[in-house]
C-alpha cells in the first residue's frame, strides 16, 4: 500500500481534476476587460479618423485590458489543472508540485459540494473547518476542484463505504444516502411573494446597483444619440469606418451596462425565489443534508450540538446549526456567530422553515450519546 511522503501515512485515495473551469467571478472580469479593450480600440479608430488625434494611449489601454483579460481567464485554470489530491489515514492533502495544503480528516466540520452545470458527474468538493465564534471566527477550507463523483470522495474522507447511487448530481440527496441511512425529518423554505422583495441589506444593495447600471445605460444612449446626429450633420457618411466605429463603441458600452444591471437584478431579486424552489433540507440518523440548486452541504450529525432560531426575514424561522469539533467550538452562521450573507458559498443553516419542533426532535433523536442540547427557542424566533 503506497504511503504519503509528507506524513508517511497510508494513502486511501488519490485523484486529480477531471475538468477545471474558470470561477464565475473571474470569467465575468475577463469578459468585462475584453469588452473594454474592444471599446477602447473602436474609440481609437474613431478619434484617429475623425479628429486626427494620436490613438497611442487608447491602443495601449486596449492592449493592457486584453492582456489582463487573458490572464484572468487562463491563470486559474492552469494553476488548478496541475493539482493533485490525496486522502491518507488522517489527512486530506492538496498538492501542486512542492506546494501542499493539508487538513486533518477528524477536524473537518462539514463539506460543500458544487456540482458542474455541464457535467453532472463532476464537481468541486470544499472541506470546511469552522473554528471559534465571535471576533475569533474564521473558517479554514480546502477545495478539491473538478473531481469525479465528489460525494463519493467525501464518503471516503468520512471513512464510510461509497454507494452505487453516488456520483450523479442530478439525483436528489434522498436517493444518495449511505447504506442503511434513514431520513428522520425533511423540509424546505417557505414559498411566499415576499421572497421576490430585496429585504436583506445585501439584496437591497445589489438591486440598487442594478438600477444605477440601467440609469447609466440610459444616460449613455441619451449622450450618444446627439453625438451621432451631429456627426451626420457634419457630413460623415453612415457607412464610414469613423461613424460605424463610434456607434459600435457606444453600443458596447450600453450593452455592458445593461448586462451588468441585469446580472445585479438577477442576484438581488430573482435568484433567491428560484433557488428556494430547488432547496431541500434532510436530517437523517447520521447527517444533516442541504441541497440548494447545484450546491450541497453534507454535515455529520455528531458535529451538531445546538440549534439557534431567528424569525425569518421572508417568513418562517431561520435555524442556525451550532457545531462542535476538535478545537473548534460554537460555530453558527449569523450575527456575532459568523459572517452571514457575506460568506462565500452557502452555510449550514435552514432558512424559512415552519416545523422547527420536528427539526429539534429529529436532531435530538439522532444525537450520539445525548450531545445535542434541546434548548428553548430564542426571543428572536418566538
Amino acid at each position: 500500500m503506497p504511503r504519503d511522503s509528507l506524513y508517511s501515512e497510508r494513502i486511501v485515495w488519490s485523484g486529480e481534476p477531471a475538468t477545471v473551469g474558470t470561477p464565475s467571478m473571474y470569467r465575468a472580469g475577463a469578459w468585462l476587460l475584453a469588452i473594454m479593450s474592444a471599446d477602447a480600440t473602436l474609440l481609437a479608430i474613431a478619434a484617429a479618423r475623425a479628429a486626427h488625434l494620436a490613438p497611442a494611449r487608447l491602443i495601449i489601454f486596449a492592449a493592457w485590458c486584453a492582456t489582463f483579460a487573458l490572464a484572468i481567464r487562463m491563470i486559474p485554470v492552469i494553476w488548478s489543472q496541475a493539482a493533485r489530491f490525496v486522502v491518507t489515514d488522517q489527512h486530506v492533502i492538496w498538492a501542486r508540485g512542492t506546494f501542499k495544503r493539508t487538513m486533518q480528516r477528524d477536524a473537518i466540520s462539514y463539506a460543500r459540494i458544487q456540482w458542474s452545470r455541464h457535467n453532472p458527474g463532476v464537481g468541486d468538493l470544499e472541506l470546511v473547518r469552522a473554528v471559534p465564534a465571535g471576533v475569533l471566527h474564521r473558517g479554514l477550507t480546502l477545495v478539491l476542484q473538478g473531481v469525479t463523483a465528489p460525494d463519493r470522495v467525501w464518503s471516503i474522507v468520512r471513512g464510510v463505504p461509497t454507494t452505487a447511487a453516488g456520483g450523479d448530481g442530478r439525483r436528489p440527496l434522498s436517493q444518495r444516502l449511505d447504506d442503511g441511512e434513514r431520513v428522520l425529518w425533511s423540509g424546505q423554505p417557505t414559498r411566499s411573494w415576499r421572497a421576490w422583495l430585496p429585504l436583506s441589506t445585501r439584496r437591497l444593495l445589489t438591486t440598487t446597483l442594478a438600477v444605477a447600471c440601467f440609469a447609466a445605460a440610459v444616460r449613455s444612449v441619451s449622450t450618444g444619440v446627439p453625438i451621432g446626429s451631429r456627426l451626420l450633420h457634419a457630413g460623415v457618411p453612415v457607412v464610414s469606418l469613423t461613424f460605424l466605429a463610434l456607434v459600435a463603441a457606444f453600443a458596447l458600452t450600453v450593452g455592458v451596462l445593461a448586462a451588468i444591471g441585469g446580472a445585479f437584478l438577477y442576484q438581488g431579486v430573482v435568484r433567491k425565489p428560484l433557488l428556494d424552489r430547488s432547496t431541500r433540507y434532510l436530517v437523517t440518523d447520521r447527517r444533516v443534508l442541504i441541497q440548494r440548486g447545484h450546491g450541497e452541504i453534507h454535515l455529520d450529525r455528531s458535529n451538531v450540538v445546538d440549534l439557534m432560531e431567528e424569525k425569518g426575514l421572508y417568513g418562517g424561522v431561520d435555524a442556525y446549526l451550532i457545531m462542535d469539533g476538535p478545537r473548534s467550538r460554537g460555530f453558527a452562521a449569523s450575527g456575532a456567530f459568523g459572517p452571514g450573507e457575506r460568506a462565500k458559498g452557502f452555510l449550514p443553516m435552514l432558512r424559512g422553515i415552519h416545523d422547527v419542533e420536528g427539526l429539534r426532535a429529529a436532531l435530538g433523536q439522532s444525537a450520539p450519546l445525548g450531545r445535542f442540547r434541546v434548548s428553548k427557542p430564542s426571543a428572536a424566533g418566538a
